[in-house]
């Protein structure tokens, strides 16, 4: 017994050895990545863009120029961070309010995705026509629309559309069929001759 002592020795090594790769803590969960001013404008032009080939074949720079365009400046090169001080100057320009307490900081993926999916439909609206006038949304104000009939109640359909896109999550063709019945609603009994 004591003669297979050494070659279970050295197959005990061997375990040992390969042991920390088999019991090693599950490997964390990749960082959310930062995103890039960049990323960012390629994310905006392309919920502007309609054409599917024009969007996969556009580049970040490409992007921030569209944007510049549009008259929506993002400051910085494509490669350098997104800070929140970014976003949020950014969102200004298209009137929606966004507080933030750490300017400096970077904008992670994840965070970026989530405000893209509340006003990317009014960057994009934008972006798509400069001359488009949106309706101002405030965040750090509680009060904002709470049902349709305010978004109705705004004076242009293109407003309405983006009004109702951010309060019910419907897609703009939707909120656009929606407002433009109300505005026609609107136009029609704004006509009539009162008795």
């Amino acid at each position: 017994m004591h003669r297979h002592r050494p070659a279970f020795s050295a197959l005990l090594a061997l375990l040992l050895l390969s042991a920390p790769a088999l019991s090693a803590a599950p490997p964390a969960a990749p960082a959310d990545p930062v995103m890039t001013i960049g990323e960012l404008a390629l994310l905006v032009a392309c919920l502007a863009e309609p054409d599917p080939a024009r969007r996969g074949a556009m580049t970040s720079s490409a992007a921030v120029a569209s944007l510049r365009r549009a008259g929506l400046e993002l400051h910085g090169e494509p490669a350098d961070p997104l800070t929140e001080g970014e976003m949020s100057a950014f969102l200004r320009q298209v009137g929606i309010t966004l507080l933030t307490a750490h300017p400096e900081s970077p904008l992670s993926s994840s965070k970026t995705a989530a405000i893209l999916s509340t006003f990317g439909s009014l960057l994009a609206l934008r972006a798509a026509d400069p001359r488009m006038a949106l309706a101002s949304i405030n965040l750090g104000n509680p009060i904002g629309p709470e049902d349709f009939s305010d978004c109705a109640a705004l004076p242009t359909v293109p407003e309405c559309r983006a009004c109702c896109s951010s309060l019910s999550g419907l897609p703009n063709n939707a909120c656009g069929k929606a407002c433009g019945r109300a505005h026609a609603a609107q136009q029609v009994s704004a006509s009539e001759p009162t008795p």
